[in-house]
């Protein structure tokens, strides 16, 4: 059963019916749900169906016991590389997400000021919130610059831990050496440098927004805004 089952999924696979290795694949995992192979061949059909969160799920669970099973080298090496590109764009997702949430939250803060009876007070209020983007920039610039350190770093310690590893028995190498604390501070260093951006990118929209309203605003004392922004440009409409 398990042959057969084995058999048809990588038939299925490598014709590019994923729909139907993904059914051989939950058997598969019914059998033997611990299997290592099973588990990473089914986050690859996961990733090729666009299922990017199930297909992390599978490859978190085949990485996760690799030194109780007899895997060749080769094969560590593909799952461990493909798990970390994962969580890379993820960690980037992520951050793209959140720069999205903080433009708004922006734009809601800007209009609420535009709202203002007093344009002095518009002026001073606007200032301060130009200045607080400006900090917020810098600090994610020095967040990024701290994990584009850590990950190269980091990253070369992995690379020449991995590369001075046994080939006989990698597997067993792994457990004993330094390459997972290497590589958990290469995920640290992508995540200090995804933050770092998103901060950087926040507080510079925040910054070049407020600048632009204050001048408008002490040039035409009457003029109006209405304010949009998407994560590929900001846009300024201006009424009279």
């Amino acid at each position: 059963m398990w042959n057969y089952h084995n058999s048809r999924m990588n038939e299925a696979f490598e014709a590019g019916d994923y729909q139907e290795a993904l059914v051989h694949a939950r058997t598969l995992e019914g059998i033997c749900p611990v299997s290592p192979i099973v588990n990473y061949v089914t986050s690859e059909i996961y990733r090729e169906l666009k299922d990017d969160a199930q297909s992390l799920v599978y490859l978190r669970r085949a990485t996760s016991n690799l030194y109780e099973w007899d895997v060749s080298s080769s094969v560590v090496q593909r799952m461990w590389s493909r798990r970390v590109e994962v969580e890379a764009a993820q960690s980037a997702l992520a951050a793209s997400a959140a720069t999205e949430d903080k433009q708004r939250e922006t734009l809601s803060v800007l209009q609420a000021a535009a709202d203002s009876s007093s344009i002095q007070g518009q002026i001073d209020y606007l200032n301060t919130l130009k200045w607080t983007g400006t900090g917020i920039a810098a600090g994610g610039a020095v967040l990024a610059i701290a994990g584009g350190v850590l990950v190269g770093v980091f990253h070369t310690k992995a690379q020449n831990e991995l590369n001075d590893l046994s080939e006989d028995n990698l597997v067993s190498s792994l457990r004993t050496s330094n390459w997972s604390g290497y590589n958990n501070g290469v995920q640290a260093g992508y995540g200090l440098l995804a933050g770092g951006l998103a901060m950087g990118l926040t507080g510079s929209v925040f910054a070049i927004l407020t600048h632009l309203k204050i001048v408008e605003l002490e040039s035409q004392a009457d003029l109006k805004f209405s304010l949009q922004a998407s994560p590929t440009g900001v846009g300024v409409t201006m009424t009279f």
